[in-house]
């Protein structure tokens, strides 16, 4: 299954293809990095603060918010940044790591284990 992202604009269908097939958002600005163990995602959100992002995480859902501050709205078409993403992956919202350092949002979350072998003894 795919990612997905809703925005209002949105690149050409090749670019999408072409971001798709290499497990990536359809997004510009929004990077997804599956891996085996967790999902990173990548958002670039210059002249933003920290204490003005908003990070909600629900099963396969992620959304980002923020308000943008008057120095920074020159890079943004509206005064609030918002990304909603639906994951390819089930992940533990318990143990999610945000860090928001030089306009870049880098958010790792594990995925959430199906199972457990249990070793009987």
């Amino acid at each position: 299954m795919g990612v997905y992202v809703f925005s209002l604009t949105m690149p050409p269908l090749s670019a999408l293809i072409g971001r798709l097939k290499k497990g990536l958002a359809l997004l510009e600005g929004v990077d997804l990095e599956d891996q085996v163990d967790k999902i990173v995602l990548r958002f670039v959100m210059p002249g933003l603060r920290k204490e003005d992002i908003e990070l909600y995480v629900d099963g396969r859902a992620v959304r980002v918010k923020a308000k943008i501050p008057e120095e920074a709205r020159r890079f943004y078409i509206s005064p609030v940044y918002h990304r909603y993403l639906v994951l390819p992956s089930e992940v533990n919202p318990d143990n999610v790591i945000a860090k928001y350092e030089n306009g870049l949002l880098t958010v790792i979350l594990p995925k959430k284990i199906a199972g457990k072998k249990i070793n009987v003894e």
